[in-house]
C-alpha cells in the first residue's frame, strides 16, 4: 500500500512539473487548446488529471467519464481530440474495440498504475494512440502524442 501511494505522489509530482515545464517554455502566441476527455472509474485520478490539465492552455477538459462506454458518448458529443483513459482490463477492453470506429481520428491515450506488457498489446489492438504508465504521465507526454502524425 505505502509502495502504491509513493507511486502516486510521484505521477502526481511528474504531472504538476511536466505543467510547469511545458508551461514556462510555451509559446503563448500559438497556443490552441485541445479538447480533452478523462474518463476511469478512480474519481480521485479523474479530479486530479481535470485539475492539472485545466491549469495549462493546451487543454480544455471537456469531460470526465466512469468507463470507456461513457467516454465514447460524451467524445461523440463535445468532438474531443483526446481520450485519457485510466483502464480498467476488465472494464474497458471491450468498450474500446469499436471506439476507433464510433470516434474517428479522436487519439486515445490509455493509462495505468500498473506497468503491465498486456495493457500496452490491448493498447495496439484498440488502436489507442499510446499507453504510458501513471508513473510517466506528464503534459509533455500528453503533448507529445496530441501532436505526432498518424
Amino acid at each position: 500500500m505505502t509502495e502504491r501511494v509513493s507511486s502516486v505522489r510521484i505521477m502526481m509530482a511528474h504531472l504538476e512539473e511536466g505543467y510547469l515545464q511545458y508551461h514556462v517554455n510555451s509559446d503563448e502566441s500559438a497556443l490552441m487548446a485541445y479538447k480533452v476527455l478523462v474518463a476511469g472509474n478512480k474519481l480521485d485520478f479523474r479530479q486530479f488529471l481535470h485539475r492539472v490539465l485545466s491549469a495549462n492552455r493546451e487543454f480544455e477538459v471537456v469531460g470526465e467519464a466512469n468507463d470507456a462506454h461513457q467516454a465514447c458518448e460524451l467524445a461523440k458529443e463535445n468532438k474531443a481530440d483526446l481520450l485519457i483513459l485510466d483502464i480498467d482490463i476488465k472494464r474497458d477492453s471491450e468498450n474500446l474495440k469499436n471506439f476507433s470506429a464510433d470516434c474517428p481520428g479522436m487519439k486515445v491515450i490509455l493509462t495505468s498504475y500498473y506497468d503491465f506488457k498486456e495493457y500496452a498489446e490491448i493498447a495496439r489492438k484498440v488502436n489507442a494512440s499510446a499507453f504510458i504508465p501513471k508513473t510517466r504521465l506528464s503534459t509533455q507526454s500528453i503533448l507529445d502524442i496530441l501532436t505526432e502524425r498518424n
